[in-house]
């Protein structure tokens, strides 16, 4: 019973809590962008629906192809599985990282001496 604390008391709430907000987040993020409305939710569905499908799959693969559990998983595993699924998807093909590129000098730290990317502004 190692993992007892892990499983009970303050730590799985507080992954939760942090879990709910970070979804908040990446979702607000993805509906706040200054794509169009159907670009928006084309993203969203994407995700989501890439998420369920690799889900499916891993399913399939770590019980019938490896055999890994003789029985089926909690399906709260499964959700939580999917949800860093669609976060991952969600957060890669965002374009947060783009905009913030402008605002900011990104220097890089060569060998040698400091290196101002081009492109970026001061």
């Amino acid at each position: 019973m190692l993992d007892w604390p892990l499983l009970t008391g303050a730590a799985p709430l507080a992954v939760q809590i942090t879990a709910v907000i970070g979804a908040v987040w990446l979702i607000a993020r993805t509906l706040r962008s200054h794509r169009s409305l159907w670009a928006k939710v084309a993203e969203l569905t994407l995700c989501l629906g890439f998420a369920a499908g690799l889900t499916a799959l891993l399913d399939h693969l770590a019980r019938t192809v490896w055999m890994l559990f003789p029985d089926r998983l909690d399906p709260a595993i499964y959700g939580w599985v999917g949800a860093g699924i669609f976060a991952v998807t969600l957060l890669s093909l965002g374009e947060d990282g783009e905009e913030r590129t402008d605002r900011f000098t990104l220097h890089v730290w060569a060998p040698d001496k400091l290196v101002e990317q081009p492109g970026t502004t001061e």
